[in-house]
């Protein structure tokens, strides 16, 4: 993902020096330059606004380079909290069909007893 990135952004850039170079050409010549080539001058200016538009534009080179950074990075995400749902779903119907264990987690995290059973907790106090 990321060399696609750093290709796509190397020919953006590449193709940025390239009207940049032209248009330096161009100023270099001066007003004679359009005066007898139109169809050249008519194809920089193109060049010139397409480049602006996709380095510029709403849904310029940057924006998607970062959506699609955003897009791997949700989809690392999701394969990992399928992986704990999995797990987690796992473990849950173990609990549901194992007594021993259900009982366990009823006496130990939420204090349950069965009705001849009495209670008795140990506190130790904090050391001054």
């Amino acid at each position: 993902m990321m060399q696609n990135i750093k290709k796509y952004t190397k020919k953006i850039l590449d193709t940025f020096h390239l009207i940049i170079a032209f248009s330096f050409k161009v100023y270099k010549k001066g007003k004679d330059f359009y005066k007898k080539t139109p169809l050249k001058a008519i194809v920089f200016i193109g060049l010139f606004f397409l480049s602006l538009s996709v380095l510029l534009g709403e849904y310029n080179v940057f924006s998607i380079i970062s959506r699609q950074s955003r897009i791997a990075h949700l989809q690392n995400e999701y394969k990992i909290a399928r992986r704990h749902f999995i797990q987690d779903s796992l473990e849950l119907s173990v609990v549901r069909n194992d007594t021993y264990q259900l009982e366990h987690i009823a006496r130990e995290r939420y204090g349950f007893k069965q009705p001849e059973e009495v209670i008795f907790r140990i506190v130790e106090k904090k050391k001054k």
